[in-house]
């Protein structure tokens, strides 16, 4: 993407079949200068997390779900606690009502085992929802950014190695 006349970095922006526009941007290149003044090696920069926010946009309501069953599931422990306190104070009533305290009790542990299997299962799957269907428009992107190069983009050493990976990573994935 470095421009071999001038040096410069240029600015490439192309919209994906989801419909998302995406820019790609190479400001930060270090290394050793070359005979014709170009670096040997690039640094790759950390991806802005606003734009992984922006690229999982259509996944909102999958977050919003999985949220709240996250939040189910941290509640579940804390309230585990205030009602084994209410289970010990059974412990001190007479007997006939301390078996009608206990069958109450266990239905409500029931419950609550319950709860936490369904939000436990909720969470994870909304959140793999989520992050695999990210990791896949990532990957598209990628695999179209790589796609569009020029063709003297592939002749450079560096690229090429990174030009395989990404392909088979690419292409086992829609396997």
């Amino acid at each position: 993407m470095t421009n071999a006349s001038s040096g410069n970095s240029n600015r490439h922006s192309f919209k994906n079949p989801s419909g998302l526009s995406f820019e790609l941007h190479e400001d930060a290149i270090t290394g050793e200068q070359n005979k014709e003044g170009l670096p040997d090696q690039k640094t790759l920069q950390k991806a802005a997390v606003g734009r992984l926010f922006y690229l999982n946009k259509p996944e909102v309501p999958f977050l919003l779900l999985g949220t709240v069953a996250a939040s189910v599931h941290g509640i579940i422990f804390p309230l585990y606690g205030l009602l084994i306190s209410g289970v010990l104070k059974s412990f001190y009533e007479p007997p006939d009502k301390m078996r009608k305290d206990s069958s109450f009790w266990a239905l409500i542990f029931v419950v609550l085992g319950f709860a936490s299997f369904i939000a436990i299962i909720a969470e994870y799957l909304l959140f793999a929802i989520a992050g695999g269907k990210l990791i896949e428009r990532v990957r598209t992107l990628s695999f179209q950014n790589i796609v569009h190069q020029e063709v003297a983009w592939f002749d450079n050493p560096s690229n090429s190695r990174y030009h395989i990976q990404m392909i088979s990573v690419t292409l086992s994935s829609c396997a």
